[in-house]
Order: structure tokens, then sequence, then C-alpha cells
């Protein structure tokens, strides 16, 4: 099953004096809540989907658009991508 955008926004965030530029989608798909950021800039083609859950033990399936998961790997926080852009990683 497809997803919804429910919600499209830009979004400008600060930290230790970079900038991330990120459009965040919201979207519903099998009935769980998406947020789903594309990066801009320096951190261009760089994507990140999260997933609002009730518990950590909740069950929930991976749209097949998902690639990887990264959850707990601070190279996808903001504060990491401010320092050290996506378009500078090697294919690592």
């Amino acid at each position: 099953r497809k997803g919804n955008i429910t919600n499209v926004c830009s979004i400008t965030c600060s930290f230790n004096n970079g900038v991330i530029y990120k459009t965040r989608y919201d979207i519903v798909y099998e009935g769980k809540k998406w947020e789903i950021d594309q990066f801009h800039r320096d951190n261009e083609g760089l994507w990140i989907a999260e997933i609002e859950l009730q518990s950590e033990q909740e069950s929930f399936e991976l749209p097949e658009w998902t690639t990887e998961e990264v959850t707990g790997n601070e190279k996808y926080y903001n504060s990491y991508l401010s320092k050290h852009p996506f378009k500078s990683w090697k294919n690592d």
C-alpha cells in the first residue's frame, strides 16, 4: 500500500553554527505515521524516514522504499550532518 502525504514543510535547523536544509513530508503508511526528511544543499541525496511508535516493542512493517536501519547511528543526527555533510561521505 502506498503512503498518503498529509503535510509538507521546509525546515531549516541550526546546529553548532551549521545549517541543515530539509523538506519534511508527513505520510501514513500501513496505518502508521512516518516523517520523511529530504535533505538539501550539502546533504543533497540523503532521505531519512522516522516512524512514530507507542513503544519500542510495537511492531511495524518496513516500507519497500526503505534501504537501511539507522536508528541510533549518530552519523545521521542533524548535529553530525552539520559538521560532516552527506556529500562529503565516502561510500562507507
